[in-house]
């Protein structure tokens, strides 16, 4: 955490105890400081919890008590599911087997999958699917100007 978001949550604690009519000494502050930095919690979630004090408080808080309370809201969050939803597309395959063998070709990188070996006829007529499609979607920056065929482009 950067100085400033730390001045950031002091602020916002010192704003707090203010509230309930007691003052943030040097020795407050220092304990304060150790606790928000060692905690692994954001700048932003401690002003949260500081704003939220007020309405669950009845005294001025103790850093011990905002941890806590942070730590009770991360046990609550909702979990994500381990595993993602699998990829879907509408592509029809012939279409998609065409992007995924240009692609590399085109921006000189490779993707998280293997691409077909095919011969030369075959990439061409997938050269001829890729740039009808990015032709059709409007999209001609998806195809480097060295391989837009010219006859698709410039068709009226």
């Amino acid at each position: 955490m950067e100085q400033k978001e730390l001045n950031d949550v002091l602020f916002a604690a010192d704003y707090t105890l203010k509230f309930y009519g007691k003052p943030m000494e040097k020795i407050h502050k220092q304990v304060w400081s150790r606790t928000v930095l060692d905690s692994g919690y954001s700048s932003f979630q401690w002003t949260e919890a500081l704003r939220e004090w007020p309405s669950i408080g009845k005294f001025a808080p103790r850093p011990s008590e905002i941890l806590d309370q942070l730590n009770l809201k991360r046990e609550n969050k909702p979990r994500s599911r381990a595993t993602p939803e699998p990829l879907t597309t509408d592509c029809p395959e012939p279409i998609a087997k065409a992007w995924r063998y240009w692609i590399p070709i085109f921006w000189g990188q490779s993707l998280p999958f293997e691409s077909e070996e095919i011969d030369d006829s075959e990439a061409e007529a997938w050269l001829l699917l890729v740039n009808e499609e990015a032709k059709r979607t409007n999209t001609p920056e998806s195809i480097p100007e060295k391989f837009r065929i010219e006859q698709i482009w410039n068709a009226g």
